[in-house]
């Protein structure tokens, strides 16, 4: 018999599957595998349903639903673009089809209104509830916010910009 834990994470996993994956889809974006040195166990259940990407000319824009790696029923959106150069670090180096969102140097992550009032990373936690369907509505809400990001326009304080030090 499956945990409560685990049949939540199945349920918001089936949600985002049925409701978000081909909402994306409509918006140009396509689901890719993860890159072959992120397949392992431990990455895979973090990004269970891989990466969304869509070319934007030169661009790619890339979009990664980080999961909760010990099994819970939440998730962060992750996003950002990178260049046909990919990205170039001391210790390695990743071509446009190798980076996940996270790998930038800078990216994004979504906030959730509907966790306005708590701090830090839990301010961005898309939390799924079994007898609640609020956090997709919420996402796919402020999803907007983000491909209007991708198209040019300023709407960072939707957003927690996270940077890496290389």
């Amino acid at each position: 018999m499956m945990c409560s834990k685990s049949r939540e994470r199945q349920y918001l996993l089936e949600i985002v599957r049925v409701r978000v994956v081909p909402w994306l889809e409509s918006l140009g974006f396509c689901f890719c595998d993860l890159p072959e040195r992120y397949l392992n166990s431990s990455m895979e259940s973090v990004y269970p349903l891989g990466l969304a990407k869509r070319v934007s000319g030169d661009l790619l824009d890339l979009v990664e639903f980080q999961f909760d790696k010990n099994g819970g029923s939440y998730f962060f959106l992750n996003f950002g673009r990178v260049g046909r150069s990919g990205v170039v670090y001391p210790w390695v180096s990743l071509s446009q089809d190798e980076v996940l969102a996270s790998d930038l140097p800078e990216y994004f992550r979504l906030e959730n209104k509907l966790n306005g009032d708590r701090f830090g990373a839990r301010r961005c936690l898309f939390v799924c509830l079994v007898s609640s369907d609020s956090a997709i509505d919420d996402f796919l809400d402020r999803f907007v916010f983000v491909d209007r990001w991708f198209k040019g326009f300023d709407e960072v304080e939707h957003f927690k910009k996270i940077s890496h030090v290389a």
